[in-house]
């Protein structure tokens, strides 16, 4: 399995960064390529001797669909990850997961422009 994305982009004859900042690409399409590159980055910041295994969390309610995209855990803390690839869309599922799980972030970072998108 390949774990580096220049490589693996390379291998694939994909530019990914043209294809992030062109307006005319769709948007659903930046969401999974987003979600493969963080993916894959969690992967890599692993011990590579170590098996590593992404998680994620998903609630189906009557009317009411959530999911966050990976849940970590750093030590004894749970943290969950949330990918956007553009700057609209809101992060419901990411606070319903916090309010459900009665989990605290006091330090959150969102990184907006990532690919400047």
């Amino acid at each position: 399995m390949i774990f580096d994305t220049g490589i693996y982009q390379r291998i694939l004859g994909l530019d990914i960064a043209s294809l992030l900042v062109k307006n005319d690409f769709d948007v659903v399409n930046k969401g999974k390529i987003a979600e493969l590159f963080v993916g894959l980055e969690l992967l890599k910041s692993n011990d590579v001797y170590e098996k590593t295994a992404l998680y994620y969390w998903h609630r189906e309610a009557k009317n009411s669909q959530a999911e966050v995209d990976f849940v970590i855990q750093i030590q004894d803390k749970i943290i969950p990850i949330e990918v956007k690839a553009g700057t609209k869309g809101s992060m419901q599922s990411l606070h319903l997961f916090l309010d459900e799980k009665k989990i605290e972030l006091r330090n959150t970072t969102i990184l907006r422009e990532l690919f400047r998108i």
